[in-house]
């Protein structure tokens, strides 16, 4: 198996939810071509969330590394972050810009009713964060 692209619909955007690349076929384009393939394939607003930069964090490197990856194949940061159990994380997008409220719509049905309740998900922006970063 190359790699798999889990992605989620609803409304006016489409989530990716995951993205994995078998080991062996990495720095190969086979994630470029999993990631143009569901994009290909909506016209909707693409959304995704990375872990946010944080250059205290031991694996930073590799959160630059993502963050470089998604934006050669066209997502841009929508200034939007989410703060949850699951840590800080930041939502690119390509082909338009989601509120927050779609973000919180979306995510809602990715986890369903009871999950969503226990993430604490807290949707903010921060128009200044992306300005203020040194790769």
């Amino acid at each position: 198996m190359l790699g798999f692209v889990v992605t989620i619909p609803h409304g006016n955007v489409v989530l990716v939810e995951y993205l994995a690349v078998n080991h062996k076929m990495r720095s190969r384009g086979t994630g470029t071509a999993l990631l143009k393939t569901a994009c290909d394939y909506y016209h909707q607003t693409m959304i995704l969330l990375i872990e946010k930069i944080d250059y205290t964090a031991d694996n930073n490197r590799q959160r630059i590394a993502r963050k470089k990856f998604y934006a050669r194949n066209g997502f841009v940061p929508s200034d939007l972050f989410i703060n949850s159990k699951a840590g800080d994380l930041e939502i690119l997008c390509m082909r338009g810009t989601p509120t927050p409220q779609d973000f919180i719509d979306v995510q809602h049905i990715a986890l369903g009713n009871l999950m969503y309740s226990m993430s604490n998900t807290l949707v903010y922006e921060d128009k200044d964060f992306n300005k203020n970063l040194v790769a």
